[in-house]
């Protein structure tokens, strides 16, 4: 199909990089438009929190920490489920909540058995109301393994939401997420420096809300559906023209 195909739309600069440079895919044709999120969809508080806290198990003063992803190898919920250990063994009162479905539910399920953390740690399955569970919770993590990452929109959608992020150095993140300023990055699949960066954010509110404003402020400027509309207009006049 290459052959009669004048344009490839690389979602970051990473993922521009990968095609050229893995897929073999000549640069002139490539156009990196990144993914555009509705950043109002996800600014306003949800509605109904308290119930929806109570839907989720959520007690008064409890930390919140949530995941969304397919539950696939590459996610790492194992390096999630090793933090939670480590947090929880420390006294905290914390909630994982994870958000997705997949092939590897059964066996985190039994790895969550196994730590003790059934009453921790919430399966929550495929949401359509993210939005709100974002609400009610004090961090996103995503601590991928060294794979590709795109550009994984629920990162966007947490920083969007005000919800501080700590995620892998991997794919795009680095793009996205200034570590220190507006979020955090670790090694990939990392479940000691995972726990930690959760237990600075929980322990450092002030320096959270800065993250969570340079963080709304990013995915504004370069991750609006309006920003994105405009480079798809800009790339199909290019071609018409």
């Amino acid at each position: 199909l290459m052959e009669f195909t004048e344009r490839v739309v690389a979602l970051s600069r990473t993922h521009a990089a990968y095609l050229r440079d893995c897929e073999r895919i000549d640069a002139g044709r490539i156009r990196v438009i990144e993914n555009g999120i509705d950043v109002a969809s996800f600014a306003a508080p949800g509605v109904g929190n308290d119930t929806l806290r109570a839907e989720v198990g959520l007690e008064p003063g409890q930390g919140v920490v949530i995941m969304v992803a397919a539950l696939r190898p590459e996610k790492a919920h194992e390096a999630l489920v090793e933090a939670a250990s480590r947090l929880v063994a420390e006294g905290r009162s914390l909630k994982f909540l994870l958000v997705g479905d997949g092939e590897r539910r059964a066996e985190l399920e039994r790895q969550v058995a196994r730590a003790g953390l059934d009453a921790v740690i919430r399966f929550l399955g495929i949401r359509r109301d993210v939005a709100r569970l974002l609400h009610v919770s004090d961090v996103l993590v995503l601590p991928s393994h060294d794979v590709v990452e795109t550009l994984p929109l629920a990162v966007l959608e947490a920083m969007a939401a005000g919800v501080p992020v700590v995620a892998s150095r991997v794919g795009s993140l680095g793009e996205v997420i200034e570590d220190g300023r507006s979020g955090r990055l670790i090694r990939p699949a990392d479940s000691m420096e995972l726990a930690e960066a959760i237990a600075y954010i929980l322990d450092n509110p002030a320096v959270a809300g800065e993250w969570a404003r340079a963080a709304r402020r990013r995915v504004e400027e370069g991750y609006s559906l309006e920003r994105m509309t405009r480079k798809y207009q800009h790339m199909f006049e290019e071609l018409a023209g």
